[in-house]
């Protein structure tokens, strides 16, 4: 007879034996890793995944951005700042230091940003281009992503009510607004947008990519000057939402952060969201960059307001003042019948969020590491490790079930281990699982790597199905 152990690895062997060979239809990994080996090897290739995976992963994705493809920074609360207006002018001149010292990186003119480093191995920062005057544009079949220049497009937009507002980060000297200047003119946002609503145009951008490009297409056509009113914020340094709620405990900030009311966001680019109490935070979305930059950005920003570093003088506005100027859109009934549809969609898309207790996260989490147990398996477990120590690098999988895992997993549940053997069998494991993580920044993980045969696959060549997973893990910020 069969053991259990056996029959459950026969499936493996076989797959392992297709991998090998080129039985029709499936082709040999070893051809397919020649391949692989020539894409990598053409001139000017500096990385054979990156284009991949932007477009596979990221930009050829059509279910919406929001929720699917975003994640979000609640900030702690600034005691000595509880209004909206000034917590949004202090943000945005926190966050121009950093557009500098990317933007002067970017172009050479001096290494002014410090690279990020892992243990002294400085990372890649290509991908930092897309922080700021950076947009993600719907098109069929994959998305694309567009970048401004700063000094062209040296503004921000400001969300209120349905309304956007252009606010410059220069004055007409071509010296910096102060933090009492963009107060001024944030406030008087406020109290235009408060006087009637304007017409939901973010809403569009919650919807199915395909969705979405007939929709942006429809409002372009809807007036000769859309298209030159949607590139005022497409090329907008960041979107400033700001929010007409009053939320205070931390379920509503973290919703309102991630998915907000679907109205009051653009969801194709990076946006602070400052409330009206004062409370604020970030909405960033993965397309051509991972949530590491942004991370450092908002470091960046609360650390230096935190320590004071950052020049909010003169402490009153200086004359002119610096006056806001509405983005207006037309719309027409095609556009209105978009946004009608976009809305219902977005709220059948997160209205049915469920409040739950810590107690049951944790009781659900035991009664999953249960399931193993009872079904004789091991869950596949999806975690990421960063890769930009190579060029143009981002992500690999950390395997992170291992033989020391599963012994850990076994004495949790055996009645005869002791609390000391299973605290020793914990760090032996995690110890295991610092050595996958190590391995997968390193480039020396398997799912990055077989993705690339899985592409060279020609028309009527097949291989098994062996890429899957089903839990994820991330990072947190102190400042979060």
């Amino acid at each position: 007879m069969r053991s259990p152990t056996s029959t459950r690895l026969s499936p493996t062997q076989i797959t392992v034996r297709w991998l090998g060979s080129s039985i029709a239809p499936f082709v040999s990994v070893n051809k397919l890793q020649r391949r692989l080996e020539a894409r990598a090897a053409e001139r000017g290739t500096v990385n054979w995944l990156a284009d991949w995976w932007n477009e596979v992963a990221y930009m050829a994705y059509r279910d919406p951005v929001v929720v699917n493809m975003s994640y979000f920074y609640v900030y702690v609360t600034d005691q000595a700042v509880r209004d909206a207006p000034r917590r949004a002018a202090t943000l945005v001149k926190a966050t121009l230091p950093f557009r500098t010292l990317v933007e002067t990186h970017r172009r050479h003119l001096s290494a002014q940003l410090e690279p990020e480093k892992v243990r002294d191995v400085p990372l890649c920062m290509d991908s930092y281009k897309w922080l700021f005057h950076a947009s993600r544009y719907p098109t069929i079949p994959s998305d694309i992503a567009r970048k401004f220049g700063p000094a062209t497009h040296n503004h921000v937009v400001f969300i209120r009510n349905n309304r956007f507002f252009e606010v410059q980060l220069a004055r007409p000297d071509g010296t910096e607004q102060s933090a009492a200047d963009l107060e001024i003119a944030i406030a008087d946002i406020i109290h235009q947008a408060d006087a009637h609503n304007g017409i939901a145009f973010g809403a569009l951008t919650s919807e199915n990519r395909d969705t979405r490009t007939h929709a942006r297409q429809r409002l372009i056509e809807a007036s000769p000057t859309n298209e030159a009113a949607l590139k005022r914020i497409e090329s907008a340094m960041i979107v400033v939402a700001l929010d007409t709620a009053k939320s205070a405990s931390r379920e509503d900030l973290s919703w309102g952060a991630w998915v907000g009311d679907g109205r009051i966001r653009w969801y194709d680019k990076h946006q602070l969201i400052v409330w009206d109490n004062g409370r604020s935070g970030f909405l960033g979305k993965h397309s051509w960059m991972d949530a590491t930059p942004t991370l450092r950005l908002n470091e960046f920003m609360l650390g230096s307001l935190d320590a004071k570093k950052i020049n909010l003088d003169p402490p009153t506005p200086s004359p002119p003042p610096t006056l806001p100027r509405e983005v207006i859109p037309t719309a027409n009934d095609a556009v209105l019948a978009d946004i009608k549809q976009a809305e219902k969609n977005f709220d059948e898309l997160v209205g049915a969020r469920t409040s739950f207790a810590v107690a049951g996260c944790v009781g659900t989490a035991c009664e999953a590491a249960r399931v193993p147990q009872i079904e004789g398996t091991a869950g596949i477990t999806y975690e990421i490790a960063q890769t930009r120590k190579f060029q143009r690098g981002r992500t690999e999988v950390i395997r992170a079930a291992s033989s020391e895992s599963k012994v850990r997993v076994d004495a949790m549940v055996d009645p005869e281990a002791t609390d000391e053997q299973r605290a020793a069998l914990f760090r032996r494991a995690a110890a295991r699982h610092v050595h996958y993580a190590s391995w997968a920044a390193d480039g020396q993980g398997v799912d990055r790597h077989l993705f690339g045969p899985k592409e060279m696959i020609n028309d009527g060549e097949a291989l098994p199905e062996i890429y899957p997973w089903n839990a994820s893990s991330s990072l947190l910020s102190p400042h979060t």
